[in-house]
């Protein structure tokens, strides 16, 4: 899970790949801070490249990536960028998470 946080009005990811390994694989983007979150999009299976690059903007200030997989089969996952106004953090929560508050402040 990536949390995309900004002090300014929207956040946005862009995908520029998007390639799950079946209907157990997903790629779910919320509308906030959490998986609480309201959903806006989720992708399964692979997005055809014509299609991509595919931009998901928040309506508020932050965005959550979420990447789940049922560990079968094999795929390249997804690869994005994400923008937000400055400053920017992104936090990456494990359910293996050590504790250690893991955020990366750009500025």
């Amino acid at each position: 899970i990536w949390i995309i946080a900004g002090a300014g009005p929207r956040a946005s990811v862009t995908f520029s790949r998007i390639n799950t390994a079946g209907s157990g694989d997903y790629v779910k983007v919320y509308d906030g801070n959490s998986v609480s979150a309201p959903a806006i999009v989720t992708y399964t299976g692979e997005v055809h490249p014509s299609l991509l690059p595919i931009t998901v903007r928040s309506t508020g200030a932050s965005l959550t990536v979420q990447l789940v997989t049922d560990a079968t089969g094999l795929s390249t996952g997804f690869a994005a960028t994400y923008n937000a106004a400055a400053p920017l953090s992104i936090r990456s929560v494990s359910a293996f998470d050590d504790g250690d508050d893991h955020t990366e402040t750009d500025g």
